[in-house]
């Protein structure tokens, strides 16, 4: 079947975090797009989401129903699915944004079941995904990082220059932020040089809006926001998570962002991240406690050379943890492709 006749987009890029860092970034050079002559390279980008490389698709977390139907109308001998998020069920967890609960849910309910028919292998990044496909085939695999700081000159701070604190997240982690919010301000009050940066914009937390000098961005596209992982620095980065599966159920991705902004790394001291931080080495590990984030971002402010440290030690943990290489190799595996790199 033509691909024309299926409508298929062949506006190819990025667009989507979970594409770039758990396939196209590691693969890029294999990878061509669009109908014309593949110019050699073994990979094709059907849509946003499809890969197809002989007999073997590969679907990246979403899925257009065209993609859907493209599989459907041809024999693959097998079915790649990386799905990097605890979708199932996730209708009933009320601290995610009503319309981010509403998008997820209704995909869940409508285009995932197609896929798991045809998906012959499921990819995920950790158990507690695994554990809502029993008796599937199920696979691990962790994301790849996009860019990874290596000058820490932005730790040469005098002292009438701000120090920048990052508030992790898009607005699905809203409801985490807002669990530190009276704490990331108590530390503003006694520490006016803290400068704070989100990506909620008018969705921050209200004790977060009215701060000196706060910047609350909005949630910016995924190719807006590469771009600012490679190219702006934070001194402090903070990663809560509240208790809940959604949480839970996450990829290592903040400490990845953390290494990428060269930033001293903050966390809630349960999965994903306690299964990786290394307490007072690569990041601090926190409790749900306001003092206790309160005095962590005080400490690193107060001693930025402190902080520089734990930059340091988090990057490198990124940058081991987000290994192309990796997820490189775990496809050319599958793909039965021979690639050096």
């Amino acid at each position: 079947m033509a691909l024309s006749h299926l409508g298929l987009d062949w506006r190819i890029g990025a667009t989507n975090p979970s594409v770039e860092l758990y396939f196209s970034s590691a693969l890029s050079d294999l990878i061509a797009t669009g109908p014309g002559p593949r110019g050699g390279r073994p990979i094709r980008q059907i849509g946003p989401h499809l890969f197809v490389c002989g007999k073997t698709a590969v679907i990246v977390r979403y899925a257009q129903p065209r993609e859907i139907e493209f599989i459907r109308q041809r024999r693959f001998d097998r079915v790649y699915y990386v799905l990097d998020d605890l979708l199932l069920g996730v209708e009933g967890d009320q601290s995610l944004p009503p319309g981010y609960r509403q998008r997820l849910a209704a995909f869940a309910t409508a285009r995932l079941p197609r896929i798991l028919e045809l998906a012959t292998t499921i990819v995920v990044p950790n158990a507690a995904v695994a554990a809502g496909l029993p008796e599937r085939q199920v696979e691990v695999l962790q994301p790849s990082g996009i860019s990874i700081c290596e000058d820490f000159s932005h730790f040469e701070n005098p002292a009438w220059k701000p120090i920048n604190l990052l508030l992790s997240g898009s607005r699905s982690h809203a409801a985490d932020i807002e669990m530190i919010a009276p704490a990331v301000a108590k530390a503003v009050r006694k520490n006016p040089r803290i400068r704070v940066t989100s990506f909620l914009g008018d969705h921050a937390p209200k004790i977060l809006r009215g701060l000196p000098d706060a910047r609350h961005r909005p949630q910016l596209p995924w190719l807006q926001f590469r771009r600012v992982l490679q190219h702006v620095r934070f001194h402090i980065a903070c990663a809560p998570y509240r208790d809940t599966p959604f949480n839970g159920a996450r990829s290592f991705s903040k400490i990845l962002d953390h290494g990428a902004f060269g930033a001293a790394g903050l966390y809630s001291n349960r999965e994903p991240h306690s299964q990786y931080i290394d307490h007072a080495r690569t990041g601090l590990l926190l409790r749900d406690d306001e003092q206790d984030w309160t005095d962590a971002i005080l400490s690193l402010a107060d001693k930025l050379s402190h902080a520089a440290d734990f930059a340091k030690s988090g990057s490198r943990l990124a940058r081991k943890l987000g290994d192309r290489r990796r997820v490189r190799r775990y496809w050319t595996e599958r793909l039965g492709i021979t690639a050096s790199g």
